[in-house]
């Protein structure tokens, strides 16, 4: 049976969910009113032994079928290129991270900067017990400016549209190529697939 990509991964989230929620309890509950309970318990706890053992069985077929599931996608995922365009997503979201952090900061005003120069050394001329050879030591005598002026973020802010743009084209290039990639599962798995209620 053959699923596209897109189907694929969907198929895979399935699997993944009907997994965890797979039930491998490994009690029984016995009804001590029961007359087949109490000439012997033995006979309830094989068959529920045997019940475990039947949905550990098929919990392990689900299992590796998953893995199969998803070495496939990896695979079309590298024929198809779309780990290509993956890693030139992640490339795009790294920049676009840092970008937001900086269109974020605060601006700066580059005529405040100078009144900000100008007040430090006023402050500097007084002298101080720790003052170097200027009247004032190497710490107090700096100033932490932001770099980010009006021009900057504006560049900064065409930066980002661009890389939004061209992450865009990227998803659908990879939505295209998921729809046209394929994988294939045998029937056995199919089957298996159909039994559980996945497809």
């Amino acid at each position: 049976m053959k699923f596209t990509v897109t189907k694929a991964l969907r198929l895979r989230s399935a699997i993944e969910e009907k997994l965890k929620s797979y039930d491998l309890k490994a009690t029984v509950e016995l009804d001590v009113d029961s007359k087949r309970v109490q000439s012997g318990p033995a006979d309830v706890i094989a068959e529920a032994a045997a019940g475990l053992s039947a949905r550990l069985e098929t919990f392990a077929r689900l299992s590796a079928l998953l893995a199969k599931v998803r070495i496939a996608i990896a695979k079309a995922n590298v024929e198809s290129g779309v780990e290509e365009i993956l890693a030139q997503q992640g490339n795009i979201d790294r920049q676009i991270a840092k970008l937001k952090q900086l269109v974020a900061a605060p601006r700066v005003d580059l005529d405040s900067i100078d009144n900000k120069i100008t007040r430090r050394l006023q402050s500097l001329k007084t002298p101080s017990p720790s003052a170097g050879y200027y009247g004032h030591s190497a710490e107090t005598a700096s100033l932490s400016i932001n770099t980010v002026t009006e021009t900057v973020a504006a560049d900064l802010e065409k930066q980002l549209i661009g890389l939004r743009r061209t992450k865009a084209e990227l998803e659908d290039s990879r939505a295209v190529a998921n729809a046209r990639a394929e994988i294939e599962i045998g029937d056995d798995d199919h089957r298996l697939l159909i039994e559980q209620g996945i497809v």
